[in-house]
């Protein structure tokens, strides 16, 4: 398993909006009101053009796995950024791939705000449902 880790490119968008919409109709949480439906979701390159924002994208043999982000969203505290949007799929998981798009997502954090030694809060972003919220590995320090 060789995967490769980068951020996104205008070409992902597709691809993109189709596994996420892939993995909430898997977890029966396809619904209006949800990132589902939501039109950013098809446009996620030009989302993650944000000053402070970036999306990091899992890919095997030009093969998009998932993807994981950092977005400083709007109403957190000044300082905070949200790790967003982590998304990968079935056949994928297990494997630590989201751990590292979680991990590049962080220290991009940090980047972002200038500080390599603790650099801007994070706040985590789940669904209600808690179905996604399940560890990979272990605890993550966010």
């Amino acid at each position: 398993m060789n995967i490769d880790y980068r951020t996104i490119g205008n070409k992902d968008n597709e691809i993109l909006s189709t596994l996420i919409k892939k993995v909430f109709e898997e977890f029966g949480i396809d619904i209006p009101g949800t990132v589902y439906t939501d039109p950013t979701t098809d446009a996620l390159y030009e989302l993650f053009q944000a000053p402070g924002s970036v999306y990091w994208i899992a890919e095997e043999n030009n093969q998009i796995l998932g993807g994981c982000g950092i977005f400083p969203t709007e109403g957190l505290p000044e300082g905070y950024a949200e790790l967003v949007k982590l998304y990968l799929s079935a056949e994928y998981r297990g494997r630590g791939i989201g751990h590292t798009l979680m991990q590049k997502s962080l220290e991009s954090a940090k980047v972002y705000s200038g500080s390599a030694t603790g650099g801007r809060r994070k706040s985590l972003s789940r669904t209600p449902t808690n179905k996604f919220s399940q560890p990979e590995q272990g605890n993550i320090a966010l």
